[in-house]
């Protein structure tokens, strides 16, 4: 294994420019060919040197200068990535809907994914399966009582958006 002196990345030893960086590199077997320290003309930049005009448009197989990629002809342009299609908007979830999840089917957080909340959703999910079995139902006890507390904000209205920050409707 090589390491390029330019970015100081590993490189196999077959390679003859970096493949990160497009910067030249030495043979494997003698790490300074050039005993005056002159490479292409340029002197070698001290360690730790910062970059000059003439490392930074080194050339990479051959192709442009390093930061300026060739356009390959052949190539054709990547099409937009959602293809002229635009989604149909989500409608607002009902807090209604979102109450009664809350108490009947809270401890597996039902309601936070109706609402998208999908990390409170699943820590709900994974307190209730887990904490039911490792503290014979406490942890689920305390997951119902979670799940009680956020039906009766919802209908109070003190949750008021959902996961994607839309608001909550207070309507079936």
């Amino acid at each position: 294994m090589k390491i390029c002196k330019i970015c100081g990345k590993a490189m196999d030893d077959s390679y003859s420019v970096c493949p990160y960086c497009g910067a030249a590199s030495e043979p494997s077997g003698n790490p300074n060919p050039d005993p005056q320290g002159q490479q292409q003309g340029q002197p070698n930049p001290p360690y730790g040197a910062p970059y000059t005009q003439t490392h930074s448009q080194q050339q990479y197989y051959g192709g442009a200068p390093y930061g300026q990629a060739e356009q390959n002809p052949y190539q054709q342009p990547y099409p937009p990535k959602n293809n002229g299609y635009t989604p149909a908007p989500r409608p607002q979830r009902s807090a209604y809907i979102a109450a009664i999840l809350a108490f009947f089917g809270g401890i597996f957080g039902l309601h936070n994914f109706y609402l998208d909340n999908k990390n409170r959703a699943i820590c709900q999910l994974v307190v209730s399966i887990v904490g039911f079995v490792v503290t014979f139902g406490i942890a689920t006890l305390a997951m119902e009582i979670w799940a009680i507390v956020e039906g009766l904000q919802l209908l109070r209205g003190d949750i008021n958006t959902d996961g994607t920050g839309m608001l909550i409707k207070m309507s079936f």
